[in-house]
């Protein structure tokens, strides 16, 4: 968990454990947003909020494109 305590370097380790699990959280996210661009033809933006087992806070953000998508994930 992330609290206010910490140093910038020990908040960046402690956000890099929960790497694995954002992962798996993202795929279906890119998934939908991939499936929904496709049926539209348009941009799509897919945003959640999730709560990691770390008990980090994580806004998850996913714009998918032609080009392909762009993940973006922040903590606080």
């Amino acid at each position: 968990m992330i609290v206010h305590t910490m140093t910038n370097a020990e908040m960046i380790a402690d956000a890099r454990k929960d790497f694995p699990a954002i992962g798996n959280r993202i795929k279906p996210l890119v998934r939908e947003a991939r499936r929904d661009m496709i049926r539209t033809r348009k941009d799509r933006l897919v945003m959640t909020k999730w709560r990691s087992p770390r008990k980090n806070n994580w806004l998850l953000l996913v714009i998918h494109r032609k080009a392909g998508p762009r993940l973006y994930a922040l903590t606080w």
